[in-house]
């Protein structure tokens, strides 16, 4: 080992003690960050390490590192790497989604006195006179659409005392551009963009060993960014593919946006089929049928020096929620986008004075891992700075 790696692991040591450091819910922590992304905090470290870092950015968040805030890295880091494992479990529905979740969702607005609307898109939304909402639409496939409450022309407009906006990155930004109201809420709107992604799913005539991970993230110079075996965890391909054939269903997740332009379909299935079999050398030669299937700029990159709206809004019959809100803990991701459902709905349930939904506290951390954090943080009151990233004063990303 010469001085450059030994300089590099030391560190390394000081960019782990900062992640287990950082407080997400003090103001000051909060504060100092500003303006700092994880290409900051990943400069001098080891190579690998880097390029680990470089990978866990592109999984979670979408992006290339210095385009990801730090603070929010760090905090997701924290919830996903430090606290115990049970406090984030997740369970998948069995059967199609239609009959087992939106089905279940329609008829819970139905009994709540709400009307459903299917296959419509919403163009704009603006202030009534006195107040409520005005929500302009028109039925996607150009056709009548159906509600509950019967036959509806093609296009027209519903009025709404409350209003909970649940939208991607992307369509927020085309909902603000059409509707002024809402441009004094998204107060950084130029800086609300989402990040496209593209899915290539495999399917072989072999499966991987049965100690393979149902999830996989790739790093370094892998091509894609994530590899999930969908037969290992969802109905539909246990049942129909893998119990029928002894197969495998792949599916890869490529989140690079210079991949992602420069590579035609056929290019990147080549790449993620290679890479697939690369990783697991038994599955060469089995491959039966592939298909790319390329997503809308949905997914949301927590830029560095964003900050995220509120579920509440100026307006107090306007709600908002989605994983990239803030719903005032340290959440991102699945957790996030339901805990600020909850809030949400909690508005318009306490607006009509109905029984609102419990909203249970964050998980904490173990008490091992909040006694280390506590005197990390009171030694880094007497040290200030000394384990923090430093602030360079690089400009932050132009808003595209």
């Amino acid at each position: 080992m010469n001085l450059r790696n030994f300089s590099g692991l030391l560190n390394l040591a000081k960019k782990i003690v900062e992640a287990v450091k950082l407080d997400p819910e003090n103001p000051l922590d909060k504060e100092y960050y500003t303006g700092l992304n994880v290409a900051d905090y990943t400069e001098g470290l080891p190579r690998f390490w880097a390029a680990f870092m470089k990978g866990l950015c592109r999984a979670a968040f979408f992006s290339e590192p210095e385009e990801v805030s730090l603070f929010s890295f760090l905090a997701a880091l924290q919830r996903y790497a430090l606290f115990e494992k049970k406090s984030h479990c997740f369970s998948f529905p069995e059967g199609p989604l239609s009959k087992n979740l939106f089905e279940p969702l329609l008829e819970k607005i139905r009994k709540n006195g709400g009307t459903a609307f299917s296959g419509i898109h919403v163009d704009k939304v603006e202030r009534g006179r006195e107040n409520g909402w005005i929500i302009y639409w028109h039925n996607r496939n150009k056709k009548s659409a159906y509600t509950d409450s019967g036959f509806q022309k093609s296009e027209g407009m519903t009025r709404a005392s409350n209003l909970i906006l649940a939208l991607d990155a992307e369509n927020t930004s085309k909902l603000i551009a059409a509707s002024p109201a809402l441009g004094s809420v998204y107060k950084e709107k130029d800086r609300i963009r989402g990040k496209a992604s593209a899915v290539a799913r495999i399917f072989w005539a072999k499966s991987p060993p049965e100690n393979s991970k149902e999830a996989v993230g790739l790093t370094g110079g892998s091509f894609a960014d994530l590899c999930f075996w969908l037969h290992r965890f969802q109905t539909e391909f246990k049942d129909n593919w893998h119990g029928k054939t002894g197969g495998g269903v792949s599916e890869s997740h490529i989140y690079d946006q210079g991949k992602l332009k420069d590579l035609k379909s056929a290019g990147i299935l080549d790449k993620v089929q290679k890479e697939v079999e690369d990783n697991w050398p038994g599955l060469k030669g089995s491959m039966v049928f592939r298909i790319l299937l390329k997503n809308q700029s949905s997914h949301y990159g927590f830029p560095t020096g964003h900050n995220r709206p509120a579920v509440k809004t100026i307006f107090p019959d306007l709600f908002l929620c989605g994983d990239w809100i803030d719903g005032g803990a340290s959440l991102f991701c699945m957790e996030n986008a339901c805990c600020t459902g909850f809030l949400a709905a909690n508005g318009v349930l306490n607006a009509s004075q109905k029984k609102t939904f419990p909203i249970h506290k964050a998980a904490t951390a173990p008490y091992h891992v909040k006694f280390l954090q506590e005197f990390l943080r009171a030694a880094s009151q007497i040290f200030p700075g000394i384990l923090s990233t430093k602030k360079i004063g690089r400009p932050l990303p132009e808003s595209e």
